[in-house]
């Protein structure tokens, strides 16, 4: 009788840090906790990649393997885990994921799953990996292009990408208990102490998390801070995240006199305690796909202020359970920001609602079925 061998999963990503894409792959293996899962995490600091493998620890099922992140390297490890796993599934989270996956296919025996989860043009190398990355899943015997958004799915689909190959899959999170008031008391304490005591309780927070790049746009959200100040001089701006904007934001802190009021925090590891210490989330980036930090804000009683780009205006209901910002005018954040401070009963009837549009719409357990079809899973 023969027996059917099972494939093995490997999640493939080239990885900086534990931004969107690392979390979206570690709450995936979080989900498939009944299945033998690997990731292949390809990078040039293994330091930085550290939360990311922490996050995914505690899953007995998960093998986390590290890497030099060229394509040889990727490419070497990917013919081990073939000859010691048997079949691969490689699910790849990137461009250069799915190039080299596609590569790896054209010389071995296995199925390429990617998920797409936003497209960055402004430099004309990304330009170039937007361009592959379309070309291999046209052209390559990809199985299934996930996009995390209605508008990734559109520009496949006027690439060629065979529809039945495409599918659209927002982002979801493992939605924990709804937490309590004194949870919210120790975060801002916590933060209290981190800032040198300045995040009283009357403090009001305006978090930015992300990277410190140009499509995420934080001078923006410095801009909005300024116009807040005039009115709540006693608000504390935070900026959660590294990349190569970091001089030039501390610049223009500097230039606007808020180094008293905006503080710089690096990468955080403990997310979901700054958004509880924070009042609102501003995210004023110029492109998207499916936010993890958007949907962890929302689930956790955050209220976001958001820009009405990718796949936000689909999550965020405006005055419903968050708040979205059609313009580029740093005046048109700081009205929505002031407004959901002032406005305590709407405060509160947003992070309800928006707690419930997590749960119905994108709780990750209602995915469970889908990714264990996707697998070939019974």
């Amino acid at each position: 009788m023969a027996v059917t061998v099972k494939p093995s999963v490997v999640h493939l990503i080239v990885s900086s840090g534990f931004y969107g894409g690392e979390r979206v792959v570690a709450n995936v293996c979080g989900l498939l906790t009944d299945m033998p899962l690997s990731i292949l995490c390809a990078t040039s600091r293994i330091d930085a990649v550290i939360p990311f493998q922490q996050a995914v620890d505690g899953n007995s099922n998960v093998d986390f393997i590290c890497t030099e992140k060229s394509i040889a390297a990727i490419y070497r490890t990917l013919k081990n885990l073939h000859q010691a796993k048997g079949t691969l599934i490689i699910h790849a989270h990137g461009y250069k994921e799915t190039y080299v996956a596609c590569l790896f296919q054209l010389l071995h025996s296995c199925r390429v799953v990617v998920t797409q989860h936003g497209f960055t043009q402004r430099k004309i190398k990304f330009r170039l990996y937007n361009f592959i990355s379309k070309f291999c899943c046209r052209f390559m015997p990809v199985d299934t292009v996930i996009s995390v958004s209605k508008d990734i799915c559109s520009i496949y689909k006027r690439f060629g990408v065979a529809e039945k190959r495409l599918c659209y899959l927002p982002n979801g999170i493992l939605l924990q208990r709804e937490p309590a008031p004194a949870a919210r008391k120790a975060a801002r304490a916590s933060l209290t102490r981190r800032v040198g005591g300045e995040a009283d309780r009357e403090s009001p927070v305006v978090l930015y998390a992300g990277r410190l790049s140009a499509e995420k746009d934080p001078s923006l959200f410095l801009q909005a801070f300024a116009f807040l100040l005039q009115k709540k001089p006693g608000a504390l701006g935070l900026i959660a995240g590294n990349g190569e904007m970091r001089g030039e934001l501390q610049a223009e802190v500097r230039e606007l006199q808020m180094e008293h009021a905006v503080h710089f925090l690096g990468f955080v590891e403990e997310m979901e305690s700054l958004l509880l210490a924070a009042d609102l989330l501003v995210l004023p980036s110029q492109t998207e796909g499916t936010p993890m930090v958007l949907l962890e804000a929302m689930a956790l009683g955050t209220v976001v202020v958001a820009a009405a780009v990718g796949e936000i205006p689909t999550i965020v209901e405006h005055r419903e359970n968050g708040y979205l910002v059609y313009s580029r005018r740093p005046e048109d954040y700081a009205g929505c920001c002031l407004e959901a401070l002032e406005n305590t009963a709407r405060q509160h009837a947003i992070r309800q609602a928006a707690r419930i549009t997590i749960d119905r719409k994108y709780n990750l357990l209602r995915q469970y079925d889908f990714y264990r079809q996707l697998y070939g899973v019974q």
